[in-house]
């Protein structure tokens, strides 16, 4: 370069080099924080060694899925609603048949790609069978691959046999619903949508029982209002007219009704009330008293109940977040500080890890003082390199990555 000195140029390249071996590094730590928070240890295990593997497991290649799958929903609603059967004209041809057909061919062509870079991207194909997920998309695959390519062929050949597929076809196209499961994918993605989802789960038994409570709390009073106001031979209320009292606790069901409606969701409460209050007074506050135990306690105890299960959840969620972003930013810290290149830490190198910008920044990251960095490194070279009964076995760190 012109004018530059060697010194210079040197140092020139150095920074270059350097630039780039930060760029790569944050590229092949973004990769492992992402696989890390979207697969678990078991598909990891699964995973290859060749360029098909490191595409089926890359950020951009699951991006693009979602979004085709996002697409494809988008899709159906279309063609459940402009597109029906049901709207095909004079000539037998639907409205957007044309679009309809370019567009299932594509979404076919790309969820054909996908399954098959998912398949190449296993150690070996044996593997397959150990992921739920790349069966039940794989299976719809083989649906998507009948409907749209193997049916077509067919009528090519033979138009009465695929005439009569056709007319079968309302099961077929009940399955293509099925494809919306791929809309499910999306909680392996996003770690919100899976805490709620298990928060509810893990919720069922206590939602469970507060609901079975509910159930005979509303049985036990369904039978004192039914006993006290029923009359046989009671006819139902029309309905352009309001029901009374009599009318609404006339059998076992209809009593377990109107105390659900009126009493446990507050539906026209006041109705109810003013219908019942005309009857008996006495039966007006056990009313009333229904009503605080089934919604004002056990539905704010469910809602309760719920809420402790999602915070419980988040909490966990936090910790499992939290190791996740020490361990890369561990094996981050010492890439950073094997200047050597040969996979592992000396105390020389180690030694840097106090000075060391990028280190700082990363331990910085996690919340950590500088105080308390310095006496954990303190105490981790204590450990590793001064260990008397480690001396041998421990020649230095060896960095993942």
């Amino acid at each position: 370069m012109t004018g530059e000195t060697p010194a210079q140029h040197v140092k020139t390249g150095q920074t270059a080099q350097t630039a780039q071996t930060g760029r790569t590094r944050s590229s092949r730590n973004y990769s492992r924080q992402f696989s890390v928070s979207v697969y678990t240890q078991k598909d990891l295990e699964m995973k290859g060694t060749t360029k098909m593997a490191d595409i089926a497991y890359s950020a951009w290649f699951l991006n693009i899925t979602i979004l085709i799958i996002v697409c494809n929903a988008i899709w159906m609603l279309i063609d459940v609603e402009w597109n029906h059967v049901n709207l095909r004209g004079a000539d037998g041809r639907t409205p957007l048949e044309t679009l309809g057909i370019v567009m299932e061919n594509l979404f076919c062509s790309y969820f054909t790609a996908e399954i098959l870079i998912r398949l190449i991207a296993f150690k070996t194909w044996m593997f397959m069978f150990k992921d739920a997920w790349f069966i039940f998309d794989f299976l719809l695959v083989c649906l998507m691959v009948v409907e749209t390519w193997i049916l077509p062929v067919i009528n090519l050949f033979d138009g009465s046999l695929n005439s009569d597929a056709l007319n079968q076809i309302s099961m077929v196209r009940l399955f293509r619903l099925l494809r919306l499961g791929r809309i499910f994918r999306m909680l392996r993605f996003h770690p919100e949508l899976r805490l709620l989802v298990k928060s509810v789960a893990r919720a069922m038994d206590a939602v469970f029982y507060i609901l079975f409570l509910l159930v005979l709390v509303t049985y036990f009073f369904a039978i004192v209002f039914t006993t006290q106001l029923a009359v046989p031979g009671t006819e139902r209320a029309s309905p352009f007219d309001d029901p009374n009292a009599k009318q609404l606790f006339s059998d076992i069901g209809s009593s377990m009704m109107s105390l659900f409606t009126y009493g446990t969701l507050a539906d026209e409460m006041a109705f109810c009330c003013n219908a019942i209050s005309q009857e008996s007074i006495a039966l007006f506050w056990l009313f009333t008293l229904f009503v605080v135990f089934s919604c004002i306690t056990l539905l704010n105890m469910l809602i309760g109940v719920l809420c402790q299960v999602v915070e419980d959840n988040s909490q966990e969620h936090s910790k499992q977040k939290m190791l996740v972003d020490l361990k890369t930013s561990l094996e981050e810290a010492f890439e950073a500080l094997d200047t050597s290149h040969d996979g592992k830490i000396s105390e020389e190198e180690f030694k840097k890890m106090r000075t060391d910008p990028n280190v700082l920044d990363i331990f910085f990251r996690l919340g950590m003082d500088q105080d308390a960095m310095v006496q954990r490194l303190n105490h981790m070279q204590e450990t590793i390199f001064h260990n008397p009964k480690q001396e041998e076995g421990v020649e230095g760190l060896e960095s993942e990555g």
